[in-house]
């Protein structure tokens, strides 16, 4: 039986968590998780100030800009930031670029909001995952990140917002996913300034570390070898949990691509480095202990 049997349309498990204890996961989804995500995403939009409001799409919007003025996209700032983000990034957020200011500005910045709302409807997750905290975050700074629940149903348009996209569904087998991606990108090669990014790789790659605090997902090594039991214990959940656990200098609001991992979320939804990590040890703990968890049906059914 695959996830999807294991579990019902609402994305709870049909039994309780851990047998003869009394312990539902669904008590707490329905309880503690609602107030646990709109607590964190309060506070932190609250420590973040009106001044962080939309700096990543000032920072998308500006590097666009600067690529189809014929400009380095990676030279120099943008919103305060250098912009770190591979070439098909520009692709997808070239419409909102076309547009004049502040048309442009506030068309990405809704953009956000309505794709997460799609999202969540896509995953048939409760209206309350809208506070999930990365989720929250991403959208209050008009990060594509906001977009990927609801893009990675059109995988070839997940992968150019997010390159990380493409990671669940290699770990997946996705193939039909993966061949129309790479059909996209084949095609869209000549356009786009990938010798740019190249030769500014070095700084590009400086800048990423810089700006990410050195990432979120904690010790490499040890990351990589829980990912890989995970990946033989619970395939669909490790890999929507592998982005966050060991992309090079992930960052929090990658944890958006993670929500197909379920309960596992409360973990995620902490901006702590390591989080991650810990996600993927208390899923592997999970199904040594044969404790179902929470999740919904998307693993099974993006890019078919």
């Amino acid at each position: 039986m695959n996830l999807v049997g294991k579990l019902s349309t609402s994305g709870i498990a049909k039994r309780p968590a851990l047998v003869g204890t009394g312990l539902d996961w669904r008590w707490f989804a329905r309880a503690l998780l609602p107030a646990w995500f709109a607590a964190i995403s309060a506070l932190v939009v609250w420590r973040f100030g009106g001044q962080s409001l939309g700096l990543d799409a000032t920072n998308y919007l500006g590097a666009t800009r600067a690529w189809l003025a014929g400009g380095d996209p990676w030279a120099g700032t943008f919103g305060g930031l250098a912009f770190a983000a591979p070439p098909p990034s520009l692709l997808a957020v070239l419409p909102f670029a076309l547009l004049p200011d502040p048309l442009g500005w506030w068309a990405m910045m809704l953009a956000g909001p309505i794709l997460a709302i799609a999202g969540i409807r896509l995953l048939r997750l409760p209206w309350w995952w809208l506070a999930f905290p990365p989720l929250v975050v991403s959208a209050y700074l008009g990060n594509p990140a906001a977009w990927i629940p609801a893009l990675m149903f059109v995988p070839p348009l997940a992968v150019l917002a997010k390159a990380y996209a493409v990671v669940p569904l290699v770990l997946l087998g996705r193939w039909r996913a993966l061949a129309a991606t790479a059909v996209v990108l084949v095609v869209t090669f000549p356009i786009l300034p990938w010798v740019t990014f190249a030769a500014d790789w070095p700084v590009v790659s400086a800048n990423l570390v810089s700006q990410s605090g050195g990432g979120f997902g904690g010790p490499l090594l040890l990351s990589v070898i829980v990912l890989a039991v995970l990946h033989l214990r619970d395939r669909e959940r490790g890999a929507w949990l592998a982005v966050p656990m060991v992309w090079p200098s992930s960052q929090w609001g990658y944890a958006t691509i993670a929500m197909p991992a379920g309960i596992v979320c409360a973990i995620l939804a902490v901006p702590v480095a390591g989080a991650p990590l810990v996600a993927g040890l208390a899923v592997l703990a999970a199904t040594f202990a044969n404790v179902p968890l929470m999740g919904v049906g998307w693993a099974a059914r993006a890019g078919r």
